[in-house]
């Protein structure tokens, strides 16, 4: 029987969690905030509806070769210097094709610092937010949205939200990744009690 594919809304996600959306910006794009809380980095234009589904890993050669030359301790399974064709198709494997939610993350201070943190953050830097930086490889980037919800920090919310992620992928989609065990968001790179993903990329920021 074929699998009925139900792609997770942003909606979906906060509601399991029994959080509310509070507003939504396009990536780059400063909001107000004083609150901390819960952003979610999506290419759906609206939280109910995930609309057109990108089958194909808009990975940029251009970013990815950007990033090797800048930081020159890259390596792919341990070793140096590889090629970039070998870098995109490794980052491929962990695109979730019927899925648009590419981050979850959390911060105990300021929502709109924080996320201006991560616009800020260029990819092979460690600061001031290098997590998801992924996310900087995309193509795409600039077409992306951030959605995000003010609450209070209790323990796991973010665990919980991308339990619910990985439990609620598609097995068709599953069955492509690099790491079957671990399943996240493309950009999220760990989860907070699971450990991290078995992507082979490492040293792949500059040292401080």
């Amino acid at each position: 029987m074929k699998e009925i594919i139900m792609p997770i809304t942003v909606s979906e996600i906060l509601k399991s969690q029994n959080l509310t959306l509070c507003g939504k910006v396009k990536w780059g794009q400063s909001f107000k905030s004083p609150h901390c809380g819960i952003y979610i980095v999506s290419y759906s234009k609206n939280e109910d509806d995930i609309g057109e589904l990108i089958k194909t890993p808009p990975i940029s050669k251009e970013q990815v070769i950007f990033w090797l030359n800048k930081v020159q301790t890259f390596e792919l399974d341990k070793k140096k210097n590889p090629q970039i064709e070998d870098v995109i198709e490794r980052l491929s494997k962990y695109w979730i094709q019927d899925e648009s939610i590419l981050y979850i993350g959390m911060t105990s201070a300021t929502l709109s610092i924080r996320v201006s943190q991560y616009y800020n953050t260029e990819l092979g830097e460690r600061r001031p937010h290098a997590g998801g930086h992924w996310l900087k490889t995309l193509s795409n980037l600039s077409d992306l949205y951030v959605y995000y919800s003010e609450c209070s920090i209790f323990q796991n919310i973010e665990a919980n939200l991308l339990d619910y992620f990985g439990k609620n992928i598609s097995e068709s989609s599953k069955k492509l990744l690099f790491d079957t065990n671990l399943i996240l968001p493309f950009a999220n790179l760990e989860h907070p009690l699971r450990g991290r993903k078995k992507h082979g990329i490492g040293k792949a920021k500059l040292k401080d």
